[in-house]
């Protein structure tokens, strides 16, 4: 669970000192724009209670032996990781596209985990540019009715794909192949999307990149 946590508050917490040290930039080249600074704090602000959230849910389940439920708008958490998310994509140069489904049904669950599989899997997406040029640098969130009672979401970068040693090993604790990666990511993303019922997977698609999906039950009565 250490390692678990680490890994989950190291992305509000590293969004911080960004989008801090920008203000101070802002500030020391005298562009001192009242609304620039506005949105930067505001970025501050949402990252701090994204850490007080993670802390929070961590000691719910601790106490209750379970996480918190209620039912959760996909494509309303998609739009707000997407803007949570948008300063890290401007430093590495991607641009991110949606196309959500008209009248998604709802599912049930945590929030704040269901929050974290969006963030870890576009920040996986983010890193596997890096290699790619700048224009092509795009990640892809689609949503789905996916039939069964199942919403489906896909999540596609236009890095190198995933490599046929590594497809066996995605989703394994403490399995990485970046030089400093935890190896953790990949691992808490299944582990909440099975603890909520669903399936995840990945391919290399036609054109290029990789593919992370998922399915999540719409209905109460398939969540564990």
């Amino acid at each position: 669970m250490t390692a678990s946590l680490a890994h989950e508050l190291n992305q509000p917490l590293t969004a911080i000192v960004n989008n801090a040290s920008a203000g101070m930039r802002f500030i020391e080249k005298g562009n001192v724009d009242p609304d620039t600074l506005h949105e930067i704090m505001v970025d501050v602000v949402a990252d701090g209670r994204r850490a007080h959230e993670i802390i929070h849910a961590v000691r719910q389940t601790i106490k209750k032996g379970r996480a918190i439920r209620q039912r959760i708008d996909l494509n309303d958490t998609i739009g707000k990781v997407v803007h949570m998310v948008q300063p890290d994509a401007l430093v590495q140069s991607c641009e991110m596209e949606t196309e959500l489904a008209n009248d998604l049904p709802e599912i049930e669950g945590d929030p704040v985990q269901i929050q974290q599989v969006f963030v870890n899997l576009l920040s996986n997406a983010f890193d596997a540019m890096h290699d790619t040029a700048r224009n092509r640098r795009k990640v892809r969130i689609t949503t789905e009715i996916n039939g069964e009672g199942t919403v489906r979401v896909n999540v596609r970068d236009r890095g190198p794909g995933i490599a046929g040693e590594a497809r066996d090993h995605l989703f394994e604790q403490f399995f990485t192949t970046k030089d400093d990666g935890l190896g953790m990511g990949l691992s808490i993303v299944r582990t909440i999307i099975e603890a909520h019922g669903g399936k995840i997977g990945a391919d290399n698609p036609e054109g290029g990149g990789a593919r992370f999906f998922f399915t999540l039950p719409t209905t109460k009565e398939h969540l564990s």
